[in-house]
C-alpha cells in the first residue's frame, strides 16, 4: 500500500495529534521507506511489515488503509515514547 502524506495528516488529525507529531511520523515513514520512490508498506492477511517488525492491523477501523495507517501511527508513537 502506498502511503500518502495527506492520509497520514488526516489520520493524525483524527487522533487529535499535533503538527509536530505529524512531522515526526512523516519523517519516520520516509526514513524507513527510502528504497521506494513513494513511501509504502507491504501487507499480507492481517498484518504488515515495517521497521523489520510484523504489525497487526488496527481492527477498530473499516477500510484497509485506515487499519494500516492507524496501526502504523500507534507503532511510531510507542517507539517515540520508549526512546525518550
Amino acid at each position: 500500500m502506498e502511503i500518502k502524506k495527506s492520509q497520514v495528516r488526516e489520520s493524525i488529525m483524527h487522533l487529535k495529534g499535533s503538527k509536530k507529531f505529524f512531522d515526526y511520523v512523516w519523517e519516520h515513514i520516509q526514513q524507513h521507506t527510502k528504497a521506494y520512490k513513494n513511501p509504502r508498506v507491504n501487507y499480507l492477511l492481517d498484518a504488515f511489515l515495517y521497521d523489520g517488525k510484523r504489525i497487526k492491523f488496527d481492527e477498530n477501523y473499516s477500510s484497509l488503509e485506515e487499519k494500516i495507517l492507524f496501526a502504523l501511527i500507534k507503532y511510531i508513537r510507542q517507539k517515540k515514547i520508549s526512546s525518550n
